[in-house]
């Protein structure tokens, strides 16, 4: 739903080799924005678990929250300029994960059963980046390029590498990358 004319979304599909492809575009140019706190465009998008998904989500400023738990992903690209994002991804074993959050607060939930390897890729802006990551899974998390604080407290630290006791000895393992950032970094475990 949306509550301005300007920003009902343009939505197209195309088939190619088998593959399809769902676009879902809302954008606002007009001249003059001024955006308050009732403004609100909601989307209600429900995947099949009978396939695996792309998800390549594109925002700009605002605030989001994304239900995807128990999702089947393929891969997950989510680049956010300004705002608060929550991204439920517990129990969808995404092999492919890249995420690039500019100004603002993201929080992202990994937590549940794993299947596979993960590799995450993830550039942080300036604000807060939140991970809550699954116990029982070994992960390795690498920062690069960090002017942040961060809270790792079930992780042990090598220079600019953290793993945490279950890193090695797991079937599956996170790989998770974190680039650039000023602000601060938390990391939670949870069954």
């Amino acid at each position: 739903k949306y509550q301005k004319p300007e920003w009902k979304p343009e939505i197209s599909y195309t088939e190619e080799e088998g593959i399809g492809y769902l676009n879902i575009i809302s954008k606002d140019e007009r001249d003059k924005i001024n955006y308050d706190s009732s403004d609100n465009n909601e989307w209600d998008i429900r995947l099949t678990k009978e396939i695996k998904n792309d998800l390549n989500i594109r925002m700009g400023a605002g605030t989001g929250k994304f239900e995807l738990a128990g999702s089947n992903l393929k891969r997950f690209d989510f680049q956010m300029a300004a705002g608060e994002v929550d991204i439920n991804l517990k129990n969808t074993s995404v092999p492919d994960l890249r995420i690039k959050a500019i100004a603002g607060k993201a929080t992202i939930d990994l937590t549940g059963e794993w299947h596979n390897d993960m590799h995450a890729s993830v550039t942080g802006g300036i604000g807060e980046l939140s991970f809550i990551l699954p116990e029982s899974v070994g992960t390795r998390m690498e920062f690069t390029g960090i002017l942040a604080n961060i809270y790792a407290p079930a992780f042990t630290k090598n220079g600019h590498t953290y793993t945490n006791e279950k890193y090695g000895f797991t079937k599956e393992t996170m790989y998770i990358e974190v680039f650039g950032g000023i602000g601060e970094i938390n990391v939670k475990m949870e069954d």
